[in-house]
């Protein structure tokens, strides 16, 4: 191994990263060139900056301030990136360029990327549950182990492990408040606007908001509404609680394409059969899907 030569001042901390020793410090030109690009970027999409044009966008700005791009010693643009864990995400995904965000809007992963493949973001499950899921006393509460990386469910009577930590779990009250903002964000058309108000009167009214939204074609929407803003809830608790960000904890997952065939024809019965079929799943089954079900219901043919 061998240590890089552009850090420019006094390090005050190394990293291991790709096989080589990066010195960091705390005036380290490359973190202010990659800070400076990405947030540019960032905000002016308003998504998270693909791999191929932040690497261009640091490059363009090396150029201008006299430095070689890329500096000596590193083989990789992903492993520059990845030198500054505290101050930028990068997310991998199978056969697509990585994704990189600034640390501190971990929460944008979870919006769509313009002109992307189309993709689902999804909140890993067990993070999801102790986002959402009201607690009840044969349960506990939510903990997560940082070293394991892992939600455990601890009862009160119980003693949680010394290293773990509290998540901020939800309450009805906080879960039908989200739901009432989704409602006045979407502004979905009359009747299924006053379906959705409706169903958060009822005596089940996180069951039956559901329903209303897979009757009326808002799954996706809805979908994108809640990740974001538990991702923006996540990167909150983990400032707060001085966790480092994990890039398992949002994952932007593109959906299989498959050859095209002739439709066949369906009937109004059928369609019917697939709305009551869908009314049975409950919200952890709806997290689970990577179909959205008004893409489904588009693809049936009306008779």
């Amino acid at each position: 191994m061998y240590s890089a030569k552009w850090a420019q001042s006094v390090p005050f901390c190394h990293f291991e990263v790709g096989g080589f020793t990066l010195i960091a410090t705390m005036e380290n030109v490359w973190q202010e060139l990659i800070n400076e690009a990405l947030t540019e970027l960032v905000e002016r999409t308003g998504a998270p900056a693909p791999g191929a044009k932040l690497r261009s966008a640091i490059a363009h700005l090396a150029r201008q301030r006299g430095l070689d791009f890329p500096p000596t010693g590193v083989r990789k643009f992903t492993e520059l990136v990845e030198a500054f864990p505290a101050d930028f995400i990068l997310q991998r995904r199978p056969g697509s360029d990585v994704l990189v965000v600034p640390a501190a809007r971990a929460e944008v992963l979870a919006i769509e990327q313009p002109g992307a493949a189309p993709g689902v973001a999804r909140i890993r499950q067990d993070i999801f549950d102790a986002l959402t899921k009201v607690p009840v006393p044969a349960y506990g509460l939510p903990y997560y182990e940082p070293e394991k990386d892992h939600v455990l469910w601890i009862r009160e009577s119980d003693q949680p492990p010394k290293t773990a930590v509290a998540m901020p779990a939800t309450t009805l009250d906080e879960e039908l408040a989200l739901r009432k903002a989704f409602i006045e964000e979407a502004e979905p058309v009359d009747p299924g606007k006053n379906a959705l108000v409706a169903s958060l009167e009822t005596t089940r009214p996180l069951r039956d908001f559901s329903d209303a939204v897979q009757e009326f074609g808002l799954v996706k929407k809805w979908h994108t509404f809640r990740v974001v803003r538990l991702a923006t809830r996540l990167r909150e608790w983990s400032v707060r609680t001085s966790l480092a960000w994990q890039p398992s904890w949002v994952d932007a997952t593109e959906l299989r394409s498959t050859a095209a065939s002739p439709a066949a024809p369906v009937s109004l019965d059928n369609k019917r059969h697939l709305l009551e079929l869908s009314s049975l799943l409950t919200e952890e089954d709806l997290a689970r899907i990577s179909v959205p079900m008004d893409i489904v219901l588009r693809l049936l043919v009306k008779k």
